[in-house]
């Protein structure tokens, strides 16, 4: 039976059991705004008064899917008449890895932060960022720094599930889970399926009680589609989730991956009526 058939099945018994018309009013959709600012922090105010970056936006052109690993650099200089002690990077991905030449800048002085991007497993277009932090804010960064391009995956048969870890393919990394402040049980599936020549059996490290990772079927045999199933059960939700936007990064188990393997979970619980 075709897939879309299947989906579009299931889409029309989910609307059947879940229409609630009294509850519809209240129904909001989810900013993108707000997502973004979890995913991709603001700057901090007055970030362009402390640091300057050379070439903040480094273009990789076209690159091959391979495990060759592209370095860069970016150089930046401490304009502002303090020191500004370097506190972490933080990459998008973790197909990108950096370090910096030294975490305390002087005034007038630069450091270089060296980036290093693997491209395996990686298609399409591609856009990683690197966030630094200072001792000035621990939620706010003071650069943002980008590395662009688009990786070639011509005759890639499963294209359309364009992330990948290790052998499963996926068609997304990251879920939104909208409770509408009720507490029902939330589903979102993620369409996947085995691009290699062996049997793998996904499982998730999940270590709270209100979440739960599954696939289905829970063996993918090769060259075969399944659904990852994040389910969020609400009434379990902890207080310091309720009422406001979160994530929480899900490492999946039982593939032959070991850095590249985790799905964000997004919770917007901001329409809360409790």
């Amino acid at each position: 039976m075709p897939r879309g058939f299947v989906s579009y099945c299931l889409v029309l018994l989910f609307g059947i059991f879940t229409f609630v018309p009294s509850n519809a009013q209240y129904r909001k959709a989810i900013s993108r705004a707000a997502i973004d600012s979890l995913i991709n922090p603001p700057l901090l105010p007055q970030a362009g008064r402390l640091i300057r970056c050379d070439k903040p936006i480094q273009d990789l052109g076209l690159i091959g899917n391979t495990d060759t690993v592209i370095k860069k650099s970016f150089v930046c200089k401490n304009i502002s008449s303090k020191d500004i002690e370097i506190t972490r990077l933080h990459t998008s991905c973790g197909c990108t890895k950096s370090t910096c030449s030294d975490s305390l800048i002087a005034p007038g002085e630069s450091v270089t932060i060296y980036i290093a991007y693997n491209p395996q497993n990686r298609f399409g277009n591609i856009e990683e960022h690197i966030y630094v932090y200072s001792a000035f804010s621990s939620k706010e960064p003071i650069a943002k720094l980008s590395l662009k391009g688009k990786i070639d995956y011509s005759g890639d048969k499963w294209r359309h599930l364009p992330y990948r870890m290790g052998d499963l393919r996926l068609k997304r990394s990251q879920v939104v889970l909208k409770t509408n402040g009720v507490n029902t049980p939330v589903v979102e599936r993620i369409w996947c399926a085995n691009s290699g020549n062996s049997a793998i059996i996904p499982t998730s490290k999940v270590r709270v009680s209100y979440l739960k990772v599954g696939c289905e079927p829970a063996h993918i045999e090769p060259g075969k589609e399944a659904d990852i199933i994040v389910s969020l059960d609400r009434a379990l939700l902890p207080s310091d989730r309720r009422g406001r936007l979160s994530t929480l990064d899900i490492e999946i188990a039982g593939i032959n991956e070991l850095e590249n393997n985790k799905i964000t979970i997004i919770i917007d619980d901001t329409n809360n009526k409790n």
